[in-house]
Formats: structure tokens, sequence, C-alpha cells
């Protein structure tokens, strides 16, 4: 095995190892920072896993465009969530908008 095929090797399981970590962070985190930052590891992990596979330039310069719209949109969704709740826990936010909503009417 030649030193490029080792190199290649090791940076697309390291690429998949960013993919996997920040999905499970995204997923497992209830905390609204900690699911962007998640879900920005993952997306980085997922261009250096195209990168590595010799992806084209377009096709990188693509993925960074969406990388930074996900950030931008995440990070205003952050401000607005923590400016109407004045939390940025997902489960404390759950309960201020259900006590928000008004009950159903019984039959």
């Amino acid at each position: 095995m030649t030193a490029h095929a080792v190199a290649l090797t090791l940076v697309l399981g390291v690429a998949l190892a960013m993919l996997f970590a920040g999905a499970a962070t995204a997923l497992v985190s209830a905390n609204i920072v900690k699911r962007i930052a998640g879900v920005m590891i993952a997306l980085v992990g997922a261009m250096l896993c195209l990168a590595a596979l010799g992806a084209g330039a377009q096709t990188l310069v693509a993925a960074v465009a969406i990388a930074l719209a996900y950030c931008a949109i995440g990070a205003a969704l952050l401000v607005r969530v923590q400016e109407a709740y004045g939390e940025v826990e997902t489960p404390e936010a759950n309960k201020a908008d259900f006590a928000d909503e008004p009950r159903e009417p019984r039959s």
C-alpha cells in the first residue's frame, strides 16, 4: 500500500468520524447551540470526505455555501428562540411554547 493510499484512507476515516460524531451530537443534544455546532461538524466532515474522494471545485464551493447558509440561518433562529423564550434549551422552550397555547375544548 502506497503512502498516498494510506493518507487517503486516514483522511476518509477522520472525515467519516467527524460526520457521525457531528450527527450524533445534533441528535442527542438538548441545547440549540450544540445542535447547530454538531450539524456544522457533520457538514465539515462531509466536505472533507468529498474533497478526499476527488470532488470537483464546484461541488466543494456549493458545499461550503450550504454550510455557511445553514450556520447563518441557525444563528438567526437561535437568537429568535432566545429572545422569545429566554432559553436555548429545547425542553424549556417546548414547555414555554406549550404553556402559551390555548387549551383545546373538551367534548
